[in-house]
């Protein structure tokens, strides 16, 4: 059976569907656009801040206003997501240890360890992981961020994906560091898992942390 098209019929659709396909593509701009956007997050408690986009949501409570500890180890999440199909995760962990030292076990017994000291074993182990042919580690070294060195982490979170490449490999994005607030050593650990093409907006959120 043939399909007859009339002059006038074709003429009309070579004319309509260049703009239904601009119209598609500029409402995924528009759509990619909005995510971009970022919103800036302030934890007061912990003189910090950072921006996510807008369409991030906060999934727990947000900490209440007490007042830290100073007799014990004291820690604190926030998490953040989005259920869309550009699915993202976001925590920022802070725990506290009493003293500007913390006491480990380490080789042959305790020692007392500094905030640098720290960072400088968790980069041995993170560089041991990227040489290992078995870890999901892609990328791991220092990363100053507004004065604050850190260690930056880019892993597959799956290990059957190994130290593969692919845009849609799920990843997580880690910046993490130690430092000395009011008397007690404290890690920050801020922690992103998404897809490998939202890399980019992963390290804006990132590098938009800020201390006082």
């Amino acid at each position: 059976m043939k399909i007859q098209i009339s002059v006038k019929s074709l003429i009309l659709l070579i004319l309509v569907l260049p703009i239904c396909t601009s119209m598609v593509f500029a409402q995924k701009k528009q759509t990619k656009a909005k995510q971009d956007i970022l919103q800036e997050v302030k934890w007061e408690k912990w003189e910090m801040k950072f921006s996510i986009p807008r369409d991030l949501k906060e999934t727990t409570e947000k900490p209440e206003d007490e007042p830290i500890p100073n007799d014990e180890n004291f820690g604190e999440s926030r998490t953040f997501a989005r259920s869309k199909a550009s699915r993202l995760e976001m925590s920022v962990d802070v725990t506290n240890w009493k003293g500007e030292k913390v006491k480990t076990e380490y080789e042959s017994g305790e020692v007392e360890l500094s905030p640098e000291q720290l960072l400088a074993l968790d980069h041995i182990g993170d560089t041991n992981a990227m040489k290992r042919a078995d870890s999901t580690m892609l990328e791991a070294d220092y990363l100053e961020i507004d004065g604050i060195t850190g260690i930056f982490a880019i892993m597959n979170k799956s290990s059957r994906l190994g130290k593969t490449i692919k845009p849609n490999n799920e990843i997580i994005m880690v910046w993490g560091t130690y430092r000395i607030f009011k008397g007690n050593v404290q890690r920050i650990t801020v922690s992103l898992e998404g897809q490998r093409k939202q890399l980019e907006t992963m390290k804006k959120i990132i590098n938009s942390l800020s201390f006082k």
